[in-house]
């Protein structure tokens, strides 16, 4: 082309845009620093040029070739092209080619000059114009102004504000993108001081460059920094924001600044709105009481927000830093089930997983159930990560547990209030034959006092028909449907006659019986007679299933928020098994030895809870012991009461 080459590299090496040269053979003669980054390579000026197509491989419109060919070939200007270009590690790049076609003195083709930019929209003038005011197109030119119109077309070219000082700060050359950033026309700004057109912050890095610049023996010195200025764009009250080279050279007896200006405006407002938008996603996801989680598709997490943090007892940082943490949570078989199912049509729509049932382990250790549904996250047809959303089931478990259990109370209070009346039934059918029987037995044992054989044999009539008769009292006290009496009466006397009584007994010589009574225990309305049956019947039990040994703790307290006083018997004996505990209060139930126990003793006392509108419940851990829990309400004395206590 017979261009300066050398002369190009000092107008042109700084530049902050690839710019490249290629000559009439459609071989590269020059790439500036900015081109030789993008490329991964640079040009030996000693050596034979390389062909364009061995450096450049350009997606131009779905096919893969060198824009240089376009200009050259075809002798067009290629203007603000979307192009991708390959690098020298195979990725590509998407960017924006402007390249202008030249030609010598004769008007045959001399090459193709080209600069490369970031896709935004071009507002400066075409490229045709440039040339044509720069007197390019068509045109002759001496090799001494060759240099010098190129850079003229290179500015005039360029998306970025460039301008161009001398040692005095005195504009020499400013292109038309900087008119429109400054203001000015751009006839006005050749001859200006830099100071009256841009804030001072540049005047001081140019003045800091200079005297650098003579310290570091005439080494070209170059700072990039961020610069506001009024009035160019659209920012924050009328601010455009530019990204800002300036490198301070010396080229020859003289000192020159160049300043590049990229505008980044519109990308700063876009990033703000995008902040602001994550800010927005991310609050929305921090304050969810459910648990959202992000995971890669190697298993590290993304997301961890607050409900996660409370359902699964780990920290965001915790779960973020430690790899592969979700194979605690829960097994990679489940990881890999699940994931199986979401690629599956036949748990929901492809990539989604409709709510199921789960258990996740908790940082603690402790099984947490949840309700999880998740989705699989696509980028560009690619799976990259995939996210679960869970919440805590504990307090619905819980509930639907106590909800079963009091079905089963009204069950078991329907079956027994059903056995009472037939036992009430059964009670006087039989008590009648059995007074029979007893009379005539006493009468008998009177006439044959001298037969010592029979007198035997009757008194063992008499001793079973008496069993007989207990039995059928407390199956006729086991079908009581109301109270004895209502007064109003101590709970802690109560359970202090019943230990009274049977203290001393010989079944309780070994047993060590604590005390636990609430002082200021609130009185309620019953029947002392049926309570203290209670308290014995179970202390008795206590002290059978310990065998005589052991420790009773019986405790009273009362709880203000529901109204209730609550009476324990905790034992230290075996226990209660599982199968058993549902049928302990059945009549004629007993796992004692046949002729040992009649198994009405527990349904006496359930039956005496129940006309007391209380409640009782038995619980037996695994280690052993079992623990009677009686709630009572506490009621108000009425007139009755009162005057049936006195």
């Amino acid at each position: 082309m017979g261009l300066d080459l050398p002369g190009l590299s000092s107008w042109l090496g700084h530049f902050p845009d690839p710019v490249l040269i290629a000559d009439n053979r459609k071989r590269i003669v020059f790439l500036n620093q900015a081109a030789t980054d993008l490329l991964g390579c640079s040009i030996d000026p000693r050596g034979e040029s390389p062909p364009c197509s061995d450096l450049l491989r350009v997606d131009m419109a779905g096919e893969v070739h060198c824009f240089v060919d376009c200009c050259l070939e075809r002798r067009e200007h290629v203007h603000g092209v979307p192009v991708r270009i390959q690098g020298p590690q195979g990725s590509w790049r998407n960017l924006a080619v402007t390249a202008t076609y030249v030609e010598d003195r004769d008007g045959n083709p001399a090459g193709c000059f080209a600069i490369l930019s970031e896709i935004r929209e071009d507002l400066r003038p075409s490229p045709e114009a440039a040339l044509a005011r720069a007197g390019l197109v068509n045109g002759t030119m001496t090799p001494s102004r060759e240099v010098e119109k190129m850079l003229e077309l290179l500015t005039e070219m360029s998306q970025d504000g460039i301008l161009i000082a001398d040692e005095d700060g005195r504009v020499t050359r400013a292109n038309a993108r900087m008119a429109e950033i400054t203001g000015r026309a751009q006839t006005e700004l050749v001859g200006l001081d830099v100071g009256e057109l841009l804030p001072a912050q540049h005047v001081e890095n140019m003045r800091y460059l200079a005297l650098k610049l003579e310290q570091e023996k005439d080494q070209p010195q170059q700072m990039r920094f961020l610069s506001t200025i009024p009035g160019a764009g659209a920012g924050e009250q009328g601010q455009g924001v530019f990204d800002t080279t300036m490198v301070v050279s010396r080229l020859g007896e003289r000192v020159v600044t160049y300043l590049y200006l990229h505008d980044i405006t519109e990308r700063i407002a876009i990033e703000a709105e995008l902040r602001k938008a994550n800010n927005f996603l991310t609050n929305i996801i921090q304050s969810s009481v459910d648990g959202i989680v992000v995971v890669d598709m190697k298993g590290n997490v993304l997301i961890f927000n607050e409900g996660a943090e409370g359902i699964l007892g780990y920290t965001a940082e915790e779960a973020k830093r430690e790899r592969h943490i979700m194979r605690r949570i829960f097994s990679p078989e489940l990881a890999r089930e699940l994931m199986r199912r979401m690629r599956s049509p036949e748990h929901g729509p492809p990539g989604k997983l409709n709510p199921i049932r789960l258990n996740f382990t908790r940082k603690d250790g402790h099984e947490v159930p949840v309700s999880f549904s998740a989705a699989i996250i696509n980028e560009g047809g690619e799976e990259i990560a995939s996210v679960g959303i869970f919440s805590d089931r504990t307090e619905r478990v819980r509930l639907q547990r106590e909800l079963e259990d009091a079905q089963r109370q009204v069950v078991q209070a329907e079956k027994i209030a059903s056995l009472g009346r037939l036992a009430a039934g059964v009670a006087h059918e039989i008590n009648n034959p059995l007074a029979g029987i007893l009379i005539y037995a006493e009468a008998l044992l009177k006439e044959i006092a001298e037969r010592p054989q029979w007198r035997e044999d009757l008194q063992e009539i008499i001793t079973q028909t008496l069993r007989c008769k207990q039995i059928v009292t407390r199956l006729l006290e086991f079908s009581r449907q109301s109270l004895g009496q209502r007064v109003l009466f101590d709970l802690n006397e109560i359970i202090g006659r019943c230990v009274d009584l049977l203290a001393r007994q010989s079944l309780f010589h070994d047993v060590q019986i604590v005390l636990d009574l609430e002082r200021e225990l609130p009185q309620i309305v019953g029947d002392p007679v049926e309570l203290q049956q209670v308290g014995a019947n179970l202390m008795i039990n206590a002290a059978d299933a310990m065998l005589g040994r052991g420790r009773l703790d019986i405790r009273t307290r009362s709880m203000a928020e529901t109204e209730e006083v609550i009476l324990e018997f905790a034992d230290t004996g075996p226990g209660i098994a599982p199968e058993v505990e549902e049928k302990i209060f059945e009549p004629f139930f007993t796992t004692k030895p046949p002729g040992s126990g009649t198994g009405l003793g527990l349904s006496v006392v359930y039956g005496i809870i129940q006309r007391h509108n209380g409640t009782i419940e038995v619980t037996s851990p695994p280690g052993g012991g079992a623990t009677f829990i009686i709630k009572l309400p506490i009621q108000a004395p009425t007139a009755e009461s009162n005057t049936a206590g006195r």
